[in-house]
């Protein structure tokens, strides 16, 4: 099920606990997986499949996809998406992540998460990388096949910051869109054919505070 509700709206917020002072709003969008969403067009091939409620992405060697929803524009935001390498090098040049600020499918940032638990932010422009933050393994990542880790991309003007499994692993300031950004999934794979799996993408308005998970 994808779900759409428009940046207007007014989202109403539910007292839970002094733990966590607000319940989860309504999602601004969400994709579950159980088709592929129209927006990414009709040219994917077999590399890219849904089954379980999970995207999977079986590439070659050296291969990668970007894949960037044509739903609308996103400024602030809270954006969360589960990934998977299930199969492949156990490298930090097999990995998977959120694609946000983005222009189009040449023009945009990445939090991407490697099999071996490294994980970056990326920025793609006028055909050129750069690495805004590089962040090494740690405990609070799960490494190897089959492991999977819950990333988030919390962006606020001009600041992204980034979590992985609840915890906060960095911040960027960057040069988003004018107008907000788009926003879209990304994998890719070392020399060696790998398979990768993403799931549960949701896209929430920002906290009211500083996010703390």
């Amino acid at each position: 099920m994808k779900t759409w509700i428009s940046l207007f709206c007014v989202i109403g917020l539910t007292f839970v606990s002094a733990g966590k002072a607000w319940a989860d709003p309504a999602p601004l969008f969400e994709d579950t997986f159980n088709s592929i969403d129209p927006s990414f067009g009709t040219n994917l091939g077999t590399a890219v499949q849904v089954k379980g409620n999970k995207m999977i992405f079986t590439l070659p060697g050296n291969g990668f996809e970007r894949l960037i929803y044509q739903v609308g524009f996103f400024a602030d935001c809270d954006m969360s998406l589960t990934v998977s390498s299930t199969a492949g090098d156990v490298s930090s040049s097999n990995n998977a992540g959120i694609i946000f600020w983005g222009i189009d499918s040449t023009d945009f940032y990445e939090f991407i998460i490697g099999a071996d638990g490294t994980s970056c932010v990326y920025r793609l422009s006028g055909g050129r990388w750069l690495n805004p933050a590089f962040i090494p393994p740690s405990a609070t990542v799960n490494k190897g096949l089959g492991a999977s880790n819950l990333i988030r991309v919390v962006t606020k003007g001009n600041q992204a910051t980034c979590y992985i499994n609840g915890t906060q692993v960095t911040a960027i300031t960057g040069m988003p869109p004018a107008g907000g950004g788009l926003v879209g999934l990304y994998a890719q794979t070392t020399a060696n054919p790998a398979t990768l799996t993403v799931q549960d993408f949701k896209i929430l308005p920002p906290p009211l505070t500083p996010p703390s998970q």
